[in-house]
């Protein structure tokens, strides 16, 4: 310990998070030449139940240099504690804070921590999930971030799926392979929207559409990724997104999907609709079609500026044309 910390300076710091009779704890982050002062970035997300211990209003942090020798004998060596104030007030906002460390041996704060937390209440994400469109699309975005960061959040995703989104049946070992790569990919698409729904403010709806419009594209591109072909056609990945989006407000609400098929408030949200319809077409990878939907192969190598194939042709003008293509990696069929 005495090599490892005086000469090269090496810190291993770690936060404990207290709630009542719950803790949770951050990895140990290796940081060198910490005598010197550095920036840790611990990037750990914990889930408390504020029913648990609904007396405590205070989450309590520690942080602790994680030691070997000297942790046998006295544990690791503190570098501060700090303590936060829940407002459970803020349900659905945001809240972030920047608090000191203080230690009794220390008079000025030897370090401090940036903290952020929201207050997620079932019953406001149940009311907004079950009434879409009195909603504003920030409202939505901000209940489906409770829910994605709920510690069963992507388990409710991939439980929610459609059937047709899933390994085929009779896959063995490369149906747990293809599983397990859409659920790495199915992760990472959950953290960017809670990362862009977090950053929302006072945005409007056609604001909010503009923003998550990227993030469309990625969904309906892990769906057509995985899609079963149906009878040999390509999957209709904007109906299956609206459909995937149906079964996890329902399923959330906890909504009988039996007697929920009339109840357009439900899930028939235009909006939602719209935010998969407005993902960005990639030039790039469209493909004319014919008038049946399907791709002509005499225009395999066409691109850009190319005058389309005459069955592809919606209608011609003085200076242009209109005609039927599709991406190819969304399967989005559009108008160009």
């Amino acid at each position: 310990d005495w090599w490892t910390v005086s000469v090269l300076g090496l810190s291993r710091p770690y936060v404990k998070v207290h709630y009542g009779t719950k803790v949770e704890q951050s990895a140990p982050t290796m940081r060198f030449l910490a005598q010197c002062g550095s920036d840790v970035n611990f990037d750990k997300r914990m889930v408390f139940s504020l029913d648990d211990s609904p007396d405590v209003e205070e989450i309590k942090l520690t942080v602790r240099d994680q030691r070997s020798v000297q942790a046998a004998v006295r544990g690791d060596p503190l570098v501060g504690r700090a303590e936060v104030r829940i407002d459970r007030d803020s349900a659905g906002t945001l809240v972030q804070e920047r608090v000191d460390l203080r230690r009794d041996d220390s008079r000025d704060p030897p370090g401090w921590l940036n903290i952020q937390y929201r207050v997620v209440k079932r019953e406001v994400v149940r009311d907004t999930l079950l009434f879409l469109g009195e909603k504003s699309l920030r409202d939505i975005a901000n209940a489906m971030v409770g829910v994605l960061k709920a510690p069963d959040g992507v388990k409710r995703l991939l439980d929610t799926r459609p059937k047709q989104v899933a390994p085929a049946t009779g896959m063995l070992f490369g149906g747990c392979a293809q599983e397990e790569s859409f659920k790495k990919r199915l992760e990472k698409v959950a953290v960017s929207f809670c990362g862009e729904a977090d950053s929302f403010s006072e945005e409007t709806d056609d604001e909010v559409l503009g923003r998550l419009a990227p993030l469309s594209r990625e969904i309906l591109v892990l769906i057509a990724d995985f899609a079963q072909p149906v009878k040999d056609e390509e999957p209709d990945t904007v109906a299956l997104a609206g459909e995937w989006l149906r079964n996890l407000f329902l399923g959330c609400a906890e909504v009988d999907q039996t007697v929920a098929g009339s109840d357009t408030s439900l899930t028939g949200s235009e909006r939602l609709h719209r935010w998969f319809t407005s993902s960005h077409i990639d030039i790039a990878s469209l493909e004319p079609l014919d008038a049946k939907f399907r791709k002509i192969d005499a225009a395999s190598g066409w691109t850009s500026g190319i005058q389309p194939p005459p069955t592809s042709i919606l209608g011609s003008g003085a200076y242009g044309c209109v005609f039927r293509a599709r991406d190819k990696h969304t399967k989005q069929v559009c108008a160009v």
